[in-house]
């Protein structure tokens, strides 16, 4: 059994995971696709970092502020000048931590309702990166990234830490300083590089932004609606031509009917449903919810409201293995 301390500090890693939404083993890569929690992990980061980066500036100021020997008297010139170097990033941390936090619980809603409502948010996750909110973020993340290292090019060419060839107690605020700059700075470069590839991500994997039932409909599914031969008795036509390619009905030619009650030609509808799940002529009928119920019935029904006697025939196709239906019609 293990020990008590080692369970709470399981926990806590286990938490951690689920908060950054990271992969169970094995699958770690799928962290790095571009989806919604792609950037809602992008977000985290940058909270993560702006806290570290607080904590680290906090820690430094105080060590400056606290350290003995007269090498480290606050009043000296090159001491304020380190001060400054850990002033600033407190100061612009301060101002980017309430923005950083909108930013996160705003993309969390985009999330939950990308996955609890199906609602598309490639849209509004582009608009979210290019609002002013993230302007700001990616702004502050290069500034910081300049400003530190900028911070470890000074404090190497300015005393009192010039000098300073190996570790030396005397001189632990230098080599505090220069650890957590360099740490700082990679870490910013990092999600100021992420910030910007961003949108680019999601015009790259835009379909991975957009839930199932808002994309096309695959070929396995379009099965499921009713197909006939146009020119067989009692075919239920309702006009003489398809919409989509504006040519005349042939005999023979593979018609597919939709539950809004509108044929078209087999290969012209059946490209526009694998793109968009929704009728060509714009009618309200939700034909995911009509091949998704009906797909292990094999009966597609026409929704009410029509009062064309052919298109009445047709409100019940049920395919049989003779190939025919209780209508005359030739199932394909």
């Amino acid at each position: 059994m293990p020990p008590a301390s080692v369970v709470p500090v399981a926990g806590l890693h286990a938490q951690s995971r689920r908060w950054l939404h990271i992969p169970q083993r094995g699958r770690q890569f799928g962290c790095f696709r571009g989806n919604p929690r792609t950037i809602l992990r992008l977000y985290r980061v940058h909270l993560i970092e702006a806290i570290v980066a607080l904590m680290l500036m906090l820690l430094q100021l105080v060590l400056l502020l606290t350290f003995p020997g007269p090498l480290w008297d606050p009043a000296r010139v090159e001491v304020l000048l380190l001060m400054l170097f850990t002033l600033f990033p407190i100061s612009v941390t301060i101002v980017r931590l309430p923005v950083l936090v909108g930013m996160e619980r705003r993309c969390r809603e985009l999330v939950q309702s990308f996955e609890g409502a199906e609602q598309r948010v490639d849209h509004m996750m582009m608009s979210l990166l290019h609002s002013q909110a993230g302007r700001d973020v990616r702004l502050l993340s290069g500034l910081l990234a300049f400003w530190y290292g900028f911070s470890i090019f000074w404090e190497s060419a300015a005393p009192p830490c010039r000098d300073v060839d190996a570790f030396n107690l005397d001189v632990l605020p230098c080599d505090t300083l220069a650890c957590s700059c360099i740490t700082l700075c990679n870490a910013n470069v990092m999600l100021f590089s992420a910030s910007l590839l961003a949108p680019n991500m999601i015009r790259w994997n835009r379909d991975q932004f957009v839930p199932q039932r808002h994309k096309g409909i695959p070929m396995e599914m379009l099965r499921q609606l009713p197909t006939f031969e146009f020119g067989r008795s009692h075919a239920p036509v309702t006009t003489a031509e398809c919409y989509i390619c504006l040519e005349d009905f042939a005999v023979g030619d593979r018609i597919r009917s939709l539950p809004c009650g509108h044929e078209f030609h087999c290969h012209c509808v059946d490209g526009w449903l694998n793109r968009a799940p929704s009728c060509p002529l714009r009618c309200r009928h939700d034909i995911w919810d009509a091949v998704g119920s009906r797909g292990n019935t094999g009966n597609v029904r026409r929704s009410t409201g029509f009062t064309d006697a052919a298109a009445s025939s047709a409100m019940d196709v049920t395919y049989s293995n003779a190939g025919f239906n209780e209508s005359g019609l030739q199932a394909i």
